[in-house]
């Protein structure tokens, strides 16, 4: 039986369904939270479909959803990008074409002559090539390609799930408290209803006008079962829920408590842009900053 990785995917209906994958690649590839699509349909675009800023650099890729390509063809984009504003560093073309050794020679050799010239670099990335990236993250080839994953339903993958989710993937139901992913509708966030407020004090919450917040607990379910469970602290008249920090530097018995030093991790983090994001306030980020809460 063929693996992800030596599975012949089938190559995208459209050229906006190669752009969406390329797009939720580079995000990955990257380690990025924005990735911008160029304008839209109709639009002159100077040959850059996406583009994202990476550590000072510009990036700008071209997706080109055809069964063959040429160099005549390549040129013409790299000849657009070359009018592309601000100067890209780098210039990628992704294509859902099969991998040619002479267009990758071409590729290469246009890619010094430009450097040479202190112009972006080159690159040129073929379906087989996209393939493999996508075998590395299995929740993009789900998202793109559900027919060729077999749904785990462990508690470490559910939590993985959440971690490489983005806000914008859920649905919330404000009156019954269900955030709900639409991935995958078994997966839902639910905030726990209480009969009565549970108020929390702790020193770093005495720069909120209340002087404390109250104890929120957030459950997470698949399939009815409950997977796991957050606590966060209600703040600012519950404007803002922020994940219960721990101290960075603490001992059993220690007197002296730096409450200054509070950390929470990646996990928290995530989770907690998931349940700020639906709250038309400040979000997340602001909180953290504002009691110096920093992410591990």
């Amino acid at each position: 039986m063929p693996t992800i990785p030596t599975s012949n995917l089938p190559t995208p209906k459209s050229w906006e369904e190669l752009e969406i994958i390329i797009q939720d690649l580079s995000k990955r590839v990257w380690n990025l939270q924005i990735v911008h699509r160029n304008g839209r349909l109709g639009q002159k675009q100077g040959g850059v479909d996406i583009y994202f800023n990476f550590k000072g650099n510009l990036i700008g890729i071209q997706c080109k959803n055809v069964k063959t390509i040429t160099l005549a063809a390549l040129n013409k984009e790299i000849k657009k990008a070359s009018d592309f504003e601000p100067t890209l560093s780098k210039f990628v073309i992704t294509t859902s074409a099969k991998r040619d050794a002479k267009l990758q020679k071409e590729i290469r050799k246009l890619s010094q002559i430009n450097l040479e010239k202190n112009k972006f670099e080159i690159d040129i990335i073929f379906w087989e090539d996209i393939e493999l990236m996508l075998s590395d993250h299995e929740d993009l080839l789900s998202k793109h390609f559900p027919q060729f994953i077999t749904k785990k339903h462990s508690i470490n993958e559910i939590r993985k799930t959440i971690l490489n989710s983005e806000p914008d993937g859920w649905e919330y139901n404000d009156i019954k408290g269900i955030y709900t992913f639409k991935d995958d509708v078994n997966l839902k966030i639910i905030h726990v209803e209480r009969e009565e407020l549970s108020k929390f004090t702790e020193p770093w919450l005495k720069t909120f006008w209340e002087g404390h917040g109250f104890r929120e607990m957030f459950e997470v379910y698949y399939n009815n079962n409950l997977v796991d469970e957050k606590l966060f602290v209600a703040v600012d008249g519950f404007r803002g829920y922020i994940p219960l920090p721990r101290l960075a530097k603490y001992k059993l018995g220690d007197e002296k408590i730096d409450w200054s030093d509070l950390k929470i991790s990646k996990e928290q983090y995530i989770f907690g842009k998931i349940i700020n994001h639906f709250l038309p306030f400040h979000g997340l980020d602001f909180y953290l900053k504002r009691t110096k809460i920093h992410i591990e």
